[in-house]
């Protein structure tokens, strides 16, 4: 499966037993929680007038938080900057929890909710979700909870590791109406988790929100 210029080998999951490597047990968590913590100091000023203007230029919360399904299932809320207009129908839909599809074309974005779509500004505040040891910084997609409906046997596997703030579905390209291709991609990340590979990962993401192909 090549995504992006990631080459990863197709693995048959059905049967298989996992086992955390060192790197997922020990390295993993100590990155997380020591890049986010460093990142979070750094980053507080600029986070707080990002803050301050979006709370300037509209009336609503600075900040929204949407419920997502997080390791063995466990449910937590995703931090976000609040991008969107709180009088619109997409907002109210995020209150509900329910999948919303944006882009920084959408009219129901505030104007600095535009820019921070745009540059994927709006989920810095996740890096509180990952000091809080809720989510990794490279993982599988959060999963929405109604999501777990349409989960088969294979798919429950993807819950074995924290969801990340950056995944292969960003650059993938693929729609985000496909869902079994999403989960597919999760389920290759499951079984090739590496420090190599959350390194690539992560440099793809940087290279595809510069370019602005990095999806939301």
């Amino acid at each position: 499966m090549n995504v992006d210029g990631l080459e990863l080998p197709r693995l048959d999951l059905r049967g298989r037993r996992f086992r955390a490597t060192r790197y997922e047990r020990l390295v993993k968590p100590f990155i997380d929680r020591g890049l986010s913590a460093v990142l979070l100091i750094l980053l507080a000023p600029a986070l707080f007038l990002t803050a301050l203007a979006i709370r300037l230029e509209s009336r609503g919360p600075a900040f929204f938080v949407q419920q997502r399904v997080g390791r063995y299932g466990s449910r937590f809320g995703v931090i976000r900057f609040r991008t969107l207009d709180v009088q619109t129908e997409l907002w109210r839909q995020t209150l509900r929890h329910e999948p919303v599809v944006l882009s920084p074309g959408s009219p129901d974005l505030t104007r600095i909710g535009r820019f921070l779509l745009y540059t994927r500004l709006d989920r810095f505040p996740m890096l509180i979700n990952v000091l809080r040891g809720e989510m990794s910084l490279v993982g599988p997609r959060a999963a929405l909870p109604y999501e777990l409906d349409h989960y088969g046997a294979v798919d429950w596997i993807r819950l074995r590791i924290k969801p990340g703030v950056a995944c292969l579905w960003q650059l993938s390209g693929l729609p985000e109406s496909d869902f079994r291709a999403a989960m597919a991609l999760d389920q290759q990340y499951f079984t090739n988790l590496s420090m190599t590979l959350d390194l690539e990962i992560v440099l793809r993401t940087v290279v595809a929100i510069v370019r602005g192909k990095a999806k939301h």
